[in-house]
């Protein structure tokens, strides 16, 4: 008979496992495990505010998003932003990026200026959770990150690596599925910004929270 596998919780630090500790007592009966979920919004010209859905009753999931089920809570531990480009015929092979790599964005005339990216950073965030807004109006410039050794013409990726862009949260935030939570930013655009891209080149923000998944599910005893 072939051997059971095992596969080991992966815990990328010490905060990671007082947390996860701390909903093992709170949860006793349900199963909690490390995930993630992201939402994406495309640019628009001119457009300052922008909502990112994190349920999945919001609806008009792509295909890289994951939201939150209505039965299920998640606790965050940190969030990063990112930006892409993305062909809206071919979705998925996106490299994130944590700031306005001018290699990964190459200017489209009077359609795309990597600069007018920057713009992001000069925006704000708001975190709004069952109705009270826990977040308001932090700086976004706290996810721009930028390594040593930038990409390059003849380096075909970035040098960001798994932990690049996200900041953690403490206290940590718990959203619950059948509550209302609203994740918005806003960012100085104006119509002189060339920040939207061409056809196959259409620029978006992405942003991924990392924590615990709380199932809806009990653990069979």
């Amino acid at each position: 008979m072939e051997a059971t596998k095992t596969v080991h919780m992966y815990l990328s630090n010490s905060t990671d496992r007082q947390v996860f500790d701390r909903l093992k007592k709170q949860y006793p009966n349900m199963l909690i495990a490390p995930s993630s979920l992201r939402s994406e919004q495309i640019l628009e010209k001119g457009k300052q505010s922008y909502n990112f859905p994190i349920e999945e009753s919001a609806g008009n999931i792509s295909k890289t998003e994951k939201r939150l089920a209505r039965n299920d809570r998640f606790v965050i531990t940190s969030i990063g932003m990112f930006l892409l480009q993305r062909d809206p015929l071919i979705i998925g092979h996106e490299v994130l990026q944590t700031y306005p790599n001018a290699t990964a964005f190459t200017p489209i005339v009077d359609l795309l200026n990597p600069l007018h990216l920057e713009t992001i950073y000069n925006g704000k965030w708001f975190f709004t959770v069952d109705q009270l807004q826990i977040i308001t109006g932090r700086d976004l410039l706290e996810f721009r990150y930028v390594g040593d050794t930038q990409q390059t013409a003849a380096d075909n990726k970035s040098s960001m690596d798994k932990d690049s862009g996200f900041v953690g949260m403490e206290p940590q935030i718990t959203l619950d599925g059948d509550k209302k939570t609203s994740f918005d930013i806003y960012v100085p655009f104006d119509s002189s910004h060339l920040i939207v891209g061409d056809a196959t080149h259409k620029t978006h923000i992405a942003f991924i929270f990392r924590g615990f998944l709380i199932s809806n599910s009990p653990i069979k005893k």
